[in-house]
């Protein structure tokens, strides 16, 4: 037979390793949702500058075919222009479909994390 003491010893420990594993798995679930969280803000960030520099592209070709009759002598050409600036402003124009892309793609791991 067992006496009362190791029962109550087995029972500590299992108590014990029970509350390890919970707190390990609360900590990797909180630090996975603070993970998620922060990518889901970047995408957005890059998503935002994405549109931005689009809009200043479109801005800056209009202003140039505005005025670009009045300084044809000029250098300055809408096609120097958009030459000059696509290196800069494709980089971030194209990652708004790549960040929309992304976005998706992390909600929809998220949510299906969720219902399993």
């Amino acid at each position: 037979m067992t006496t009362p003491l190791h029962l109550d010893d087995r029972r500590m420990r299992f108590d014990a390793r029970r509350l390890a594993l919970e707190s390990f798995v609360k900590i990797h679930l909180e630090h996975v949702t603070g993970c998620r969280q922060l990518l889901l803000a970047h995408l957005r960030m890059i998503f935002t500058l994405s549109l931005g520099s689009l809009a200043g592209l479109v801005t800056l070709y209009a202003s140039v075919m505005r005025f670009g009759s009045a300084a044809s002598d000029q250098i300055c050409t809408p096609t120097h222009i958009l030459l000059a600036e696509s290196p800069r402003s494709d980089s971030l124009v194209l990652a708004a479909p790549r960040a929309t892309r992304s976005k998706d793609k992390v909600r929809y791991e998220a949510q299906h994390k969720k219902a399993a």
